[in-house]
């Protein structure tokens, strides 16, 4: 089971460098907690973005592809990633700050009754807890 799972956003099947920021954020809170960090790929050809993104330090790297990710819908995304995150049950979920995560994110918060927290800059850990 991984504690912190980074869903990447999928830039013309590339990782978006907010997502960039994402992956280290969550690697370096991962060392310091000792909590283990996987990578959700997501859309049109996330096998590539999967392939990308597993050259980055993490335990576990997964993705979905489906033709209804093909094309950004808030519905569309916001259901996937509800979906992985009801069934890997991580402890925290890290997305990079992007207008895309703006609009779908606060869906899956509402949907899986999970906290959402955005514009986050800075942490301190408390005990073994950021």
């Amino acid at each position: 089971m991984m504690n912190i799972l980074v869903v990447l956003e999928n830039k013309n099947s590339s990782i978006h460098r907010m997502s960039l920021e994402a992956i280290s954020g969550a690697q370096q809170i991962g060392k310091e907690c000792g909590l283990s960090v996987g990578i959700l790929a997501l859309g049109e050809k996330a096998s590539v973005l999967a392939a990308e993104a597993s050259q980055y330090s993490v335990e576990e790297v997964l993705s979905v592809e489906n033709e209804n990710l093909n094309s950004y819908t808030a519905d569309g995304y916001s259901a996937a990633v509800a979906q992985v995150i009801s069934a890997e049950n991580p402890d925290y979920v890290f997305f990079g700050h992007t207008y895309q995560i703006r609009d779908y994110v606060p869906r899956i918060s509402a949907k899986l009754n999970r906290p959402f927290l955005n514009d986050v800059v800075s942490y301190t850990v408390d005990g073994d807890k950021p």
